[in-house]
């Protein structure tokens, strides 16, 4: 049963990194466009698809932060603390925008009140899973 679900998790775990890679090499070539970030080298990867981007110092720079999280945590519980303080942290942010207006459209509170009640759930999980007792 550990084999399908290492295979799953190895897949999930390309996906999302690729994702990371391809929105932050997105992201700096159009604050480079935009005269927003320094003069960086764009490598296109592809001539018939348009958008496919490769930038070495970014690949770089990621990688190092990469190695940097791992090193600094050296521990997957930890890490996933990290992450969920992060995510409370961000939605308490997106919640205050929205009360000071930064948000004014109606249609973002059942995003955020649906992300809100998701990571309620995942945290009374997270603690219900670490304080069983044996």
């Amino acid at each position: 049963m550990r084999w399908p679900v290492l295979v799953i998790a190895i897949l999930a775990a390309v996906v999302g990194s690729q994702s990371i890679i391809t929105g932050t090499f997105s992201i700096i070539r159009q604050c480079s466009a935009l005269s927003c970030f320094p003069r960086v080298k764009v490598v296109h990867t592809s001539s018939k698809i348009h958008g496919q981007v490769y930038i070495p110092e970014i690949n770089w720079l990621l990688m190092l932060l990469c190695l940097a999280v791992t090193i600094g945590f050296r521990d997957t519980k930890l890490m996933g603390n990290a992450s969920g303080k992060i995510t409370i942290t961000s939605n308490i942010e997106a919640i205050l925008n929205q009360e000071d207006g930064i948000f004014p459209e109606e249609k973002c509170w059942p995003h955020i009140l649906l992300h809100t009640s998701f990571n309620r759930l995942s945290v009374i999980g997270n603690y219900k899973n670490n304080h069983k007792t044996h």
